[in-house]
């Protein structure tokens, strides 16, 4: 027997993944939180743009890379800056008032925890 709370959580599994770029507040206190250290040079609005499997932020070095949806997962798989190439962070994500917000599966260490999990990131458009 299918009930209404069944449908809904299927219908969130397969909700697709809005692309565009996002931004959040992210701040000093938001690293120390989560054990990390924010950089002096870590841009405030943060934003990440997201199109066609590819993500890159706004920081300095650059971060960015690929990313792949299975359902509710995404995986970033970075490719630059150097220092990066190859890690691989894991989330379950949910979307709901043009707010992407997450919890971590996978891959997500110390500060950097904050990016995912200290706001949800806002949409800002295509």
């Amino acid at each position: 027997m299918t009930t209404l709370a069944t449908t809904a959580a299927a219908a969130a599994g397969q909700q697709r993944f809005p692309q565009g770029r996002y931004s959040s507040p992210l701040v000093a206190a938001d690293f120390t939180r989560y054990g990390g250290q924010m950089d002096p040079n870590f841009p405030h609005p943060w934003i990440i743009t997201m199109r066609r499997g590819r993500w890159r932020t706004n920081e300095h070095p650059v971060y960015g890379g690929r990313y792949v949806l299975r359902g509710s997962l995404i995986m970033f798989v970075i490719k630059y800056p150097a220092s990066a190439v190859g890690t691989r962070e894991t989330l379950r994500w949910t979307y709901s008032r043009r707010r992407v917000r997450f919890k971590m599966v996978s891959g997500v260490e110390g500060g950097d925890q904050a990016i995912y999990l200290a706001h949800p990131w806002r949409w800002l458009g295509p």
